[in-house]
């Protein structure tokens, strides 16, 4: 920057300056590390006003100095920035660990974030958060358009606000490299990854969707239009609640793409909620699931009018691969307009490659006539299951296969 507000220290202690910072101001701050040092850390709090520059966050580290770490908080007013949070590593340093708490504002950046003492979290409340093109030769890290976070345990927490318009090589909006992520609402739309995960990128890790939306997200050359989840151990994902649709991909997985590996132990996967949606007699019961107790989850998820779009690519809406054993939990669904191949493939709506597909609706997934009534899916695309067997538990009229 140049302006208003200056400090530079090469020291690479941490240094503070607080001033009310009006419209039109600038700030200029650095806290590089001598020598070999790290960066200064930096705590950010954006209040409202407009503020350009190219990196927000930690101070950049010296030879074999890590980054600085950043706490950034933004709660109104508009940001852009080449890069904001962790500080850049030098030449032979890490990048800086950060946090991220967004309620408010436009932003206009990429978050970058790596692992440190403490856990790396990135939550959005409100807001929102405009990605970049990586391809751009002022990105470092390729991956991860708007949010990229690489720690072995970070945490990305979404439940309202908008991500839109990241472009990278994985992770169109988010990539992180090991962790959980959980969206309870808002919008992740109109992503691009130019290989997998258009709209996230999951590596090692856990995907839990309660709310909110996954739209119009794109993997040109990969698998995973909406998401795309990937472990060598335990593998959760869970879409309780929330719109998936009108996402696509290449190669497989249009809504989502679940890869395991030889040394994945379990892989889990569960739509909808696990509440009651029969009565005694089979009829259907409303599905408001705030009466059961499952107060962010209000309605069943639909998945609809995703695809795969390449020759012979597979899984419309869900691929699934790597493991010896998937359980596959069907609570409620609504799903349709799920394609692969043009209509072609025998898995428009599910392909599971490979190992043993259990498909429960029971109250306790660990029963196979369990007690009924825990199922409401409406699957109007095929399933296929390939080298493999499928396992059915639950005593209910659902699911209800509508296609071929």
């Amino acid at each position: 920057y140049t302006g208003d507000i200056k400090g530079v220290d090469n020291s690479g202690k941490s240094s503070v300056i607080e001033k009310e910072v009006k419209a039109g101001d600038m700030i200029y701050f650095v806290c590089n590390g001598g020598g070999n040092g790290a960066g200064g850390d930096a705590t950010i709090r954006i209040k409202g006003g407009e503020l350009t520059s190219k990196a927000i966050g930690g101070g950049v580290g010296a030879g074999s100095g890590n980054g600085g770490s950043a706490s950034v908080t933004v709660e109104d007013g508009k940001l852009t920035a080449t890069t904001i949070g962790g500080g850049k590593g030098g030449a032979s340093g890490a990048l800086g660990n950060a946090t991220a708490n967004i309620s408010g504002g436009e932003i206009k950046g990429q978050f970058v974030m790596a692992q440190g003492a403490n856990p790396c979290v990135f939550t959005m409340t409100g807001g929102t958060l405009q990605g970049v093109d990586t391809s751009s030769e002022e990105y470092t890290y390729k991956n991860g358009g708007a949010v990229y976070i690489q720690d072995t345990n970070g945490k990305v927490e979404i439940s309202g606000g908008t991500i839109r318009g990241g472009v990278a090589e994985n992770g169109g909006a988010i990539y992180l490299g090991g962790g959980d992520v959980y969206i309870y609402g808002g919008s992740i739309t109109g992503n691009t990854a130019r290989q997998n995960g258009g709209g996230v990128y999951v590596g090692n890790g856990n995907f839990y969707m309660e709310g909110g939306s996954l739209s119009g997200n794109h993997a040109e050359s990969g698998s995973g239009g909406g998401a795309y989840v990937h472990g060598s151990d335990h593998i959760r994902v869970s879409v309780r609640s929330g719109v998936i649709e009108n996402n696509n991909a290449s190669i497989h997985g249009g809504a989502i793409a679940v890869i395991g590996s030889e040394t994945t132990n379990d892989l889990i996967i569960t739509i909808g909620a696990k509440v009651k949606h029969y009565d005694e007699t089979g009829n259907r019961i409303a599905c408001d699931h705030k009466e059961h107790g499952e107060a962010a989850q209000s309605e069943c998820p639909v998945i609809q009018n995703n695809r795969v779009t390449a020759e012979d690519s597979e899984g419309g809406a869900f691929y699934i691969t790597g493991n010896y054993e998937t359980q596959f939990n069907t609570y409620c669904l609504v799903e349709s307009g799920n394609t692969a191949d043009g209509g072609k493939s025998k898995s428009d709506f599910m392909k599971v490659d490979g190992g043993k597909l259990v498909i429960s609706t029971s109250q306790d997934d660990s029963v196979e006539d369990a007690a009924g009534g825990y199922g409401n899916i409406e699957v109007a695309g095929s399933f296929h299951v390939q080298g493999g067997q499928v396992q059915l538990k639950g005593d209910n009229p659902a699911p209800h296969l509508l296609g071929a």
